[in-house]
C-alpha cells in the first residue's frame, strides 16, 4: 500500500490543508484556513489562531476550489464539495447528500484546480490511432517496472482517455524525455528532434551562432534510453520505440548506433518522416558525411513541409558545412522564418549571417524579430545591443536614450553598456559611468574581473605592485591607478576609466569566437590591441575588403607600401590557383599593382580550400590601421583555423626578406608601441590647449595645519575678451589624500579688467589656499576659457610639510611678481599687511625686480624679550646685486664664484616672522638661476639653522 501511494502522487495530490486569503477593507491580508462562513462572518484559522472577522470589514475573499475527487480502497470515486477534512474523516457535499469518509478508506484525494493546473501542463494528452493494443500493455509493463504493481493496476483500470492524462502527467514528473520522445508521439505531437546543443557539441559550428543551449540531463537520458531498450524488447517492432531509442541516442552522441535505429524504423515505415530527421542529424556528426546529410535534410522537408524541426536543422547542416564562409546561409534560415513566422531561434541565426557580413542594419532587423517572436531568447538581446552600438558608430540612428533607458531597465545586462556609450557620445560621461557601475552589479566575479584587471594598460611598475597585493590594498593601488590616469581629475567622473569600460565590453563582445577555455583569456589577440589602443582607424577583413580611403590614413598605407616596395611579391604572389603559386604566403593581388588597398602591407598565407563534405578550411585574416599611434601602424591579425581565435600574423618562415618583416611584424610593432605607453587614450577637452604656470608652498596654518597655496597663472595673451572688456577663467582644484579622498575643492569664476593688448609675459594670477594636515597629497587643477573653451588641466603629488613642535622652521619661498606694503586688508593674496602677488610661471624680465616672501617660525626671545637671527641669500647664477627693498641690517655682501651670498642680520619680538626682499638682479646673469635662504638663530645654543631653495628663470 504504502509503495501504490508513493507512486500515485505523481499523478494526483494528497491535500492535508484547505487555504483562504482575505483582504480587508484597510489593506490588511490574512491567510489561513476558512473554517466557516455565514452571512454575518468569517472564521479562519490562521497561525495566530482562530480569527473571527465581520463581513463588513472584508473587501474580498480569494480561496481554491472546494471540488475534490475522492478514491476509496475499494475503488469507489467520490466527486463533490469538500465540507470539511479533520485527521480522522473527510466530509463532502455531493449530489447523494453530505457523506463522511473515514480517512482509512480513503487512498487518493484531489482537489479539482490541482488537477485543472496539471491538465494544462499536458494540455492535448489525447492517445492517436498510434497507440495500439501492444503499445497499451507495454506502457502498462513499464509502469509496473519503474512504478510499482499498484501503479500499473490503477493505469489498466483507466479508459482510454485517463489512460492518456494519467501516462502525460506520470512522465512528465518521471522522466519527461520519454513523454517528448515516445508518449509525446502518440498524443499527436509529432516533428520530434534534438536539443539545440546537439549542434553546439565538439566545434559542430562557429562559437558566434552558439546560444549557450542547455543539454538534457545525462541520467534522464540514460534513464530514458534504458526504458526504450526495454519496450523493445517487449515490442520489438514499435517503430517510434526505435525512433525514439534513436533520439536518445543522438543527444548521447552515438551516431552510428542512432543511424541504425533509424534505419530500422524506416524500413518498417518509409515515411516515417521523424527517423528521416533523426538519420540525418546521425550523418551530420559522422565524419565525411555532412553532404549526404544535407541530402537527407532535403528528402525529409520535401516529404513534410510542415516539418519546422527538418527545415531548421537543414540550415544548420549547411552552416556546419561552410562554417566561417557563410555562403547561402540567409537563404536557408531565411527559407525557416518564411515558413515558419514565430520561429524560436533562425531569426537569431539570419541576424549573425547579416552581422558576420557588416550589414549591421539587416541584423539588427533580424534581431529585433527575435526578440519579438521569443522574448526570452538567451542571445539575442546582447546581439542587438551590439549591433546598435555598430551602427551608432557608423552615424546611423538606432535607439533614442529614452528607449535604451527603459530597455535598460527590462535587460540591465544586455543595454546597459550600450546606454552607457550613447551617454558618452553625448558627452555625459557622468550617467555612462554610473550606467557601468549598474551593469556590473549583474556580473559574476570572474566577468567582472576583466574590467578591473589592469595588466594591459598599466606600467610594469605599477604592475609589479598591484601582482604582490590583494583585498584592500589591490583596490587601493587600481584606484591610485585610475586617478593618475583621469583626464578631468578636478571632476565627479573619470573619463578614462570609462573608455575602458568600454574598450573591454566591445573586447568581450566581439573578440571571443574560438576562444576556448585551456586559452584563459576574455578574448583573443585583437582584444589586447583593442583594449590598449582604441578603435583603429581603419578596417579591413579577408572576407570584406574597405579601401583607405581616409587621407590620414592612405598616407600610413603608403609609406609601408614603400618600405616594402622591393617585397611586394611575397605579399601579393603573381600566382594564386587554389593555393598553387611560388609562394604559401600572399593574397592574390597581381604583381603589376605596385600599391596594396584594402589588403595587409605584410605576407599572408593563402587561403586553402579544403573540400571534405563541401567544408573549407581558409586562413582569415583582419588589417588594423592607426593612423596617429606609433607615428602610423598597421597591425595584421590571422585565424589560421577558421575557427574565429585570431593572433598576430606570424613572420613568413624562410624568407628572404626576413629583416623587412622582422620590423613591420604586428607583434614587434605593438611591442614598441607599448614600450613608450601601455596604453593610449585622447581625450577630447572640447577645446585647444591653454599654457598653465603652476606651483605650490607650505605656510604654518595652525599648530596642527599647514596652509598649502597653490598659484597658477595664465597669459593675458591666450585669453579671449569678453564684451565687457575682461577676460575670465573658470578654475578648478581639488586636493586628494592617501584614501583618495576629495579632502580640498574649489571652484570659481576669475575675472579681470583688460585695457588694449596685453604686453607678452602678463599673467592672469590666482591663488588658492587649503588648510591641510602634513603628509603626501594628489592635487590636480584646470582652466578653461568660457569664452573661447581653451583648456588646461594640471596634475601632481604634492607634499604638505608639518610645523609642529617648537624647533626653528621655515616656510617654502614665494617668488612673487609684486610685494606691496597695502595695511591689513581682505583679498586672497594678502599675507598681514602685505599684498603678495605670486609669479606661477617663476620667469622674470631682466629688468623686474625678483621678489621673495617666506615665513620664519620658532624663534627664540633672549632675557629680554628679544629674537635675533641671522638670513643668508644666497644665489646662484649672479654677477653681483643690489637690495632694493629688505628688513634688516646688512652684514655682509661676498662674490661667489658662481654667484653672490648676502647676510643680513634681523631683531624682533615675535618668534614668527614674515620676511620679504626684493633683488635687482643684473641683465647679464645666467638664464636659469638658483636661490637659497639660510636662516640662523642667534639665540638658541649651537645657532640652529634652516633652509630653503627656489629656482627661477630670466626672460627677455
Amino acid at each position: 500500500m504504502k509503495t501504490f501511494l508513493i507512486a500515485l502522487c505523481l499523478f494526483l495530490v494528497v491535500v492535508s490543508a484547505y487555504g483562504a486569503t482575505v483582504l480587508l477593507e484597510d489593506g490588511t491580508v490574512l491567510k489561513g484556513e476558512l473554517v466557516s462562513e455565514s452571512e454575518d462572518e468569517v472564521v479562519l484559522k490562521t497561525a495566530m489562531g482562530e480569527l473571527r472577522i465581520k463581513k463588513s470589514l472584508i473587501k474580498m475573499i480569494e480561496q481554491p476550489s472546494r471540488n475534490v475527487t475522492v478514491l476509496l480502497e475499494d475503488g469507489t470515486v467520490l466527486k463533490g464539495e469538500l465540507v470539511s477534512e479533520s485527521e480522522t474523516e473527510v466530509v463532502i457535499k455531493s449530489l447523494l447528500g453530505e457523506l463522511r469518509v473515514a480517512q482509512v478508506h480513503i487512498k487518493i484525494l484531489e482537489r479539482e484546480d490541482k488537477a485543472e493546473e496539471e491538465d494544462q501542463e499536458v494540455a492535448g494528452a489525447e492517445l492517436q490511432a498510434s497507440f495500439g493494443e501492444f503499445e497499451d500493455q507495454v506502457a502498462g509493463l513499464i509502469l509496473g517496472e519503474v512504478a510499482s504493481a499498484d501503479t500499473a493496476a490503477f493505469y489498466k483500470a483507466l479508459d482510454r482517455k485517463n489512460k492518456g492524462l494519467f501516462l502525460a502527467r506520470f512522465w512528465q514528473r518521471r522522466n519527461p524525455l520519454m513523454l517528448k520522445y515516445y508518449y509525446g508521439y502518440h498524443f499527436g505531437r509529432r516533428y520530434v528532434t534534438v536539443s539545440d546543443a546537439y549542434f553546439e557539441r565538439g566545434g559542430l559550428i562557429p562559437n558566434k551562432y552558439i546560444t549557450r543551449a542547455q543539454a538534457p540531463d545525462e541520467k534522464l537520458v540514460t534513464d530514458a534510453a534504458r526504458i526504450c531498450d526495454r519496450m523493445l524488447i517487449l515490442h520489438p517492432n514499435d517503430v517510434v520505440a526505435m525512433c525514439a531509442l534513436g533520439y536518445l541516442r543522438l543527444e548521447q552522441d552515438e551516431v552510428k548506433e542512432a543511424e541504425e535505429l533509424f534505419l530500422k524504423a524506416i524500413k518498417k515505415q518509409r515515411k516515417f518522416v521523424e527517423a528521416r530527421n533523426g538519420r540525418a542529424l546521425a550523418a551530420l556528426k559522422m565524419p565525411g558525411q555532412k553532404s549526404r546529410s544535407l541530402r537527407l535534410f532535403r528528402e525529409t522537408c520535401a516529404m513534410d513541409k510542415a516539418y519546422t524541426a527538418a527545415h531548421y536543422n537543414l540550415g544548420m547542416c549547411h552552416l556546419a558545412m561552410v562554417g566561417m564562409d557563410r555562403v547561402d546561409l540567409d537563404h536557408y534560415f531565411g527559407n525557416v522564418v518564411e515558413l515558419f513566422p514565430d520561429h524560436y531561434d533562425a531569426y537569431f541565426k539570419l541576424g549573425v549571417f547579416y552581422e558576420s557580413l557588416r550589414y549591421y542594419d539587416k541584423a539588427m532587423k533580424a534581431y529585433s524579430r527575435q526578440i519579438a517572436v521569443n522574448p526570452g531568447h538567451p542571445i539575442t538581446p546582447a546581439r542587438l545591443a551590439y549591433v546598435a552600438m555598430r551602427l551608432k558608430s557608423a552615424g546611423k540612428k538606432t535607439y533614442s536614450l529614452d528607449e535604451l533607458v527603459e530597455m535598460a531597465q527590462t535587460k540591465p545586462k544586455e543595454y546597459l553598456p550600450l546606454l552607457a556609450e550613447m551617454h558618452v557620445e553625448r558627452g555625459d560621461f557622468v550617467q555612462a559611468q554610473a550606467a557601468f557601475e549598474r551593469y556590473f552589479q549583474f556580473l559574476d566575479p570572474t566577468e567582472r574581473e576583466y574590467y578591473q584587471d589592469l595588466s594591459l594598460v598599466a606600467s610594469a611598475e605599477v604592475l609589479s605592485k598591484i601582482r604582490g597585493a590583494f583585498g584592500r590594498s589591490l583596490t587601493q593601488l587600481r584606484e591610485v591607478f585610475w586617478l593618475e590616469q583621469d583626464p578631468t581629475p578636478t571632476t565627479q567622473v573619470n573619463e578614462r576609466r570609462v573608455e575602458h569600460y568600454r574598450r573591454v565590453h566591445f573586447a568581450r563582445s566581439n573578440f571571443v569566437e574560438g576562444l576556448e577555455e585551456w586559452h584563459g583569456r576574455g578574448w583573443d589577440r585583437r582584444g589586447d590591441v583593442y583594449i590598449r589602443l582604441g578603435h583603429p582607424d581603419h578596417q579591413s577583413w579577408s572576407d570584406y575588403l574597405v579601401f583607405e580611403t581616409d587621407e590620414k590614413v592612405a598616407k600610413v598605407k603608403n609609406r609601408l607600401n614603400m618600405m616594402a616596395a622591393n617585397a611586394l611579391e611575397e605579399v601579393s604572389p603573381s600566382k594564386h590557383i587554389h593555393g598553387q603559386s611560388r609562394s604559401s604566403y600572399g593574397f592574390g593581388v597581381g604583381p603589376e599593382t605596385s600599391e596594396l588597398r584594402g589588403v595587409p602591407t605584410f605576407p599572408i598565407p593563402r587561403r586553402r580550400s579544403v573540400m571534405l563534405d563541401g567544408s573549407e578550411l581558409g586562413y582569415k585574416w583582419e588589417s588594423w590601421i592607426y593612423a596617429e599611434v606609433g607615428g602610423g601602424i598597421e597591425i595584421t591579425f590571422l585565424d589560421p583555423t577558421g575557427s574565429g581565435f585570431f593572433d598576430f600574423a606570424p613572420i613568413p618562415p624562410n624568407s628572404p626578406n626576413h629583416a623587412l618583416w622582422s620590423r613591420m611584424a604586428p607583434e614587434t610593432v605593438v611591442a614598441q608601441v607599448v614600450s613608450q605607453s601601455p596604453s593610449v587614450y585622447v581625450h577630447d577637452y572640447g577645446g585647444d590647449p591653454l599654457d598653465l604656470y603652476m606651483y605650490t608652498a607650505n605656510f604654518r596654518e595652525s599648530e596642527r595645519e599647514t596652509a598649502m597655496e597653490t598659484y597658477m597663472g595664465v597669459p593675458m595673451a591666450a585669453l579671449t575678451p569678453s564684451g565687457n572688456s575682461q577676460v575670465m577663467l573658470d578654475r578648478d582644484v581639488v586636493v586628494y589624500d592617501r584614501s583618495l579622498r576629495p579632502v580640498f575643492r574649489d571652484s570659481v569664476r576669475v575675472a579681470e579688467a583688460i585695457s588694449g593688448q596685453a604686453e607678452k609675459g602678463t599673467l592672469m594670477v590666482d591663488q588658492v589656499r587649503a588648510a591641510l594636515s602634513p603628509g603626501q597629497y594628489f592635487l590636480a587643477a584646470q582652466v578653461r576659457d568660457p569664452i573661447s573653451r581653451k583648456v588646461q588641466v594640471h596634475k601632481t603629488y604634492v607634499a604638505v610639510s608639518s610645523f609642529r613642535g617648537e624647533a626653528l622652521a621655515l616656510s617654502d619661498l614665494e617668488l612673487a611678481g609684486q610685494i606691496v606694503e597695502v595695511g591689513e586688508q581682505a583679498g586672497k593674496f594678502q599675507k598681514g599687511d602685505l599684498r603678495v602677488v605670486p609669479l606661477p610661471s617663476k620667469i622674470f624680465a631682466k629688468a623686474q625686480p625678483v621678489y621673495l616672501y617666506y615665513e620664519v617660525y620658532n624663534l627664540n626671545r633672549d632675557a629680554f624679550g628679544q629674537t635675533r637671527y641671522r638670513v643668508e641669500y644666497r644665489l646662484k647664477g649672479v654677477q653681483g646685486t643690489g637690495l632694493i627693498r629688505g628688513l634688516g641690517r646688512l652684514l655682509s655682501q661676498t662674490p661667489q664664484t658662481d654667484g653672490v651670498q648676502i647676510s643680513y642680520e634681523h631683531t624682533g619680538t615675535a618668534i614668527s616672522e614674515p620676511l620679504y626682499i626684493a633683488l635687482d638682479v643684473p641683465e647679464n646673469s645666467k638664464e636659469q638661476l638658483e636661490i637659497e635662504v639660510v636662516v640662523t638663530d642667534l639665540n638658541r645654543p649651537n645657532t640652529p639653522s634652516v633652509s630653503k631653495q627656489a629656482q627661477f628663470l630670466l626672460g627677455d
